[in-house]
């Protein structure tokens, strides 16, 4: 017998064992919505940046990474495991082909965003849309954080302008279309990430484009997310 995410095993009245399972992108929904709060009352008294606001930026950018790939693995398993609570008129030859996806541990070698890319293909035979909003700002998200956790040292050499302001883009910061504003505190640094890109807007992006992408393809697949409705920001 199923009740939440606690499952008894075994015969009889006294079960023998139970089976717990934990859905962990609610927890980092509401941490994400706390570090861009915290960055955001920082920002507004504070004329220098200190460690304090570096970890609400750091913290901030992997919350909201960690919130989509935890959302989208409990999707997977959902389908693949049940109790589907969440999902509206399951397609039962459809789950049946995500379950064989599922077995095959798929979430352990593919990328975020593929992911969702197969979920919707087979699921719900949609063709997310890559080249627009806010597909495209994720998958900017997910960039930075990669450079965030997985940094690797490098030289970065700028040309420098008339006010010896870097005047040379990065890679990532070519792909950068204003979609936030820069910092008030590193601004005039040459590297976008981690400096250049550390604000409370950036948070604010982050947190906006992936519940409207996860919002998105929730109507896709006829799903509904309970936690939006009761850890949204305020203020």
């Amino acid at each position: 017998m199923k009740v939440g995410n606690v499952e008894n095993v075994g015969s009889g009245q006294t079960p023998d064992k139970v089976r717990t399972k934990v859905n962990m992108s609610g927890f980092f929904l509401h941490a994400m919505n706390t570090f861009y709060r915290k960055a955001k009352d920082y920002e507004e008294i504070n004329e220098a940046p200190s460690e304090e606001f570096n970890s609400y930026f750091f913290g901030g950018i992997i919350c909201t990474v960690s919130f989509l790939e935890c959302f989208i693995n409990e999707v997977y398993q959902e389908l693949s495991d049940g109790p589907c609570y969440n999902f509206i008129n399951v397609d039962l030859v459809r789950a049946h082909a995500i379950q064989e996806l599922y077995q095959r541990n798929i979430l352990r070698t593919t990328e975020i965003l593929e992911k969702y890319d197969l979920f919707a293909g087979v699921y719900a035979c949609k063709k997310l849309e890559k080249g627009i909003s806010p597909y495209k700002d994720v998958a900017l998200l997910i960039k930075i954080r990669n450079e965030l956790v997985h940094h690797k040292p490098k030289w970065v050499e700028s040309a420098l302008d008339d006010f010896g302001q870097a005047s040379s883009p990065c890679k990532i910061e070519k792909n950068f279309k204003k979609q936030f504003s820069l910092s008030k505190y590193h601004g005039g640094s040459p590297t976008f990430v981690p400096h250049k890109c550390m604000s409370a807007d950036c948070l604010r992006w982050g947190n906006e484009k992936s519940k409207e992408f996860i919002s998105s393809f929730c109507s896709d697949i006829n799903y509904n997310y309970p936690y939006f409705k009761d850890r949204e920001p305020k203020g």
